[in-house]
């Protein structure tokens, strides 16, 4: 039996020291914690349950089906932005069964997330493995480096063509999105991108 296990690092400037923390089990029911992402902001953990083929999420040490219609959560990658009033949990995967990129967002409060219907983002051919999720701030909503608000953006792979793709929400909720796009295309491109946005 496989366990999704957590290793919060604490780092300490104390003569180029560190400290690290105790591990945790967070989920141990099946063969669960593959393509793990973990953000510091929501003190939640976005993973893949390989045995229900499910999008997961544990936080607190509650741990939640997010999505399940099909072979759905591989190549999750979480981020957390603010929405002008709450912070919003975001997570871009693949859908194995469809081959398609989703994402779902949920808002957070008082480590409760409420979470949205599943999006399809890109449903053009086998695409959305290998996905990295982060956000662009459109607005500055308070007084705080967090309080910008924000719209998630998702780069990924296009696996019918070999190219790296790269797509932006109209929404902070991500409900609805631009048309995806080809960001490099010569070659065999695109596996393992890593995208950085704002403040998360």
């Amino acid at each position: 039996m496989k366990r999704l296990l957590f290793f919060p690092v604490v780092l300490l400037v104390i003569q180029a020291g560190f400290v690290r923390g105790n591990s945790e089990t967070l989920d141990s029911v099946g063969d669960v914690g593959m393509y793990s992402s973990y953000k510091w902001r929501s003190q939640g953990t976005a993973y893949y349950d390989a045995t229900g083929g499910d999008l997961k999420y544990c936080i607190d040490g509650v741990a939640q089906v997010v999505a399940s219609d099909g072979d759905v959560g591989k190549y999750c990658s979480q981020a957390v932005w603010f929405d002008g009033m709450n912070d919003v949990v975001g997570i871009s995967y693949y859908d194995e069964t469809r081959g398609n990129l989703m994402f779902v967002s949920g808002i957070e409060e008082e480590s409760v997330i409420t979470w949205n219907t599943p999006v399809e983002v890109d449903t053009n051919g086998n695409v959305g493995l290998y996905t990295s999720l982060s956000c662009y701030p459109m607005t500055f909503g308070g007084e705080s480096y967090y309080d910008v608000v924000a719209v998630p953006i998702i780069s990924y792979y296009d696996q019918d063509n070999g190219d790296l793709m790269f797509v932006r929400a109209q929404d902070v909720n991500g409900t609805a999105w631009d048309a995806p796009i080809r960001i490099a295309s010569t070659g065999d491109v695109g596996k393992y991108s890593s995208l950085v946005g704002w403040g998360n």
